[in-house]
């Protein structure tokens, strides 16, 4: 489930976008409800939801300007804009702040629809690279554990040239300029 927040400062309008979309079946829980911009800051900073709808409009702290803060402090979710306005203003603004969307109310319920489904088909698609970085990271990792334990085992049995050797531990960038190793040989044959 991808986590939304809605930040408005009319409840009607709260509300409405709570029961407008089957958000559970779209893969979205709606975490959150705020009734103003400085509030609003604070939730996102401090939760990080994937998603915020945001009205431009609110006591305090503009929607624009709690945007430009949540980016400054490197919040990285979506946004998109609720307006009773269709000011030029507001969504030359917002578009400069790469905001998906931006809705003037009364929200069209099919507009909104398209906006979150393709939200989440990115959330997917950012979701699954990073566990595939993961999985490769986890990989890699194994891999350098592998060499590492070759090269002890290959200085140990003298199996390779020294030369060989250092050329393996420079290529892998590890670093094994120690004083002492400590080795511990087991084995199940008895003496």
């Amino acid at each position: 489930m991808y986590s939304v927040i809605i930040i408005d400062d009319e409840q009607t309008v709260r509300e409405g976008i709570r029961t407008l979309l089957p958000w559970e079946e779209m893969g979205f829980a709606i975490t959150g409800e705020v009734v103003d911009g400085e509030e609003g800051l604070k939730v996102i900073l401090g939760s990080k939801p994937d998603v915020v709808l945001v009205d431009v409009r609110m006591p305090g702290m503009t929607g624009i300007e709690l945007i430009a803060e949540t980016i400054k402090a490197g919040y990285k979710g979506e946004f998109l804009i609720l307006s009773g306005y269709s000011d030029f203003k507001y969504a030359k603004s917002a578009i400069t702040l790469g905001v998906r969307g931006y809705l003037l109310k009364p929200i069209d319920e099919d507009e909104l629809y398209g906006y979150m489904n393709d939200i989440k088909k990115d959330l997917d698609q950012k979701r699954e690279k990073k566990e595939k970085e993961a999985q490769i990271e986890q990989e890699t990792e194994k891999n350098r554990e592998k060499a590492r334990q070759n090269i002890i085992f290959n200085l140990l049995m003298k199996q390779e040239r020294i030369e060989v050797i250092q050329n393996e531990i420079a290529r892998l960038n590890f670093d094994y300029n120690y004083n002492t190793f400590h080795v511990i040989i087991l084995s199940n044959s008895r003496f």
